[in-house]
């Protein structure tokens, strides 16, 4: 069975599509960069703002919960660009 269907699939004809398909979807725009680079640089901000709120002394065990999550998000973030 597993022979049958790779004999299919490595017809010339077929493989030619296949390539074409892979090309054409290579081709497409990733909408989703845009979107994951907004969101970073968003993430990036709030990071600078509770900074200066820190070096203004406003530090308590929320800004520090919020900190933590907002450097996992970033962390996320850059990895999904990647």
């Amino acid at each position: 069975m597993v022979k049958a269907a790779v004999q299919k699939v490595l017809q010339p004809k077929v493989m030619d599509r296949l390539c074409d398909l892979l090309l054409a979807y290579q081709k497409q725009e990733n909408t989703r960069l845009p979107l994951l680079q907004k969101q970073l640089q968003e993430v990036k901000k709030k990071i600078g703002n509770l900074i200066a709120a820190i070096e203004q002394g406003i530090l308590t065990p929320s800004t520090k919960q919020r900190m933590d999550e907002l450097e996992q998000q970033r962390e996320a973030l850059e990895t999904s660009i990647l």
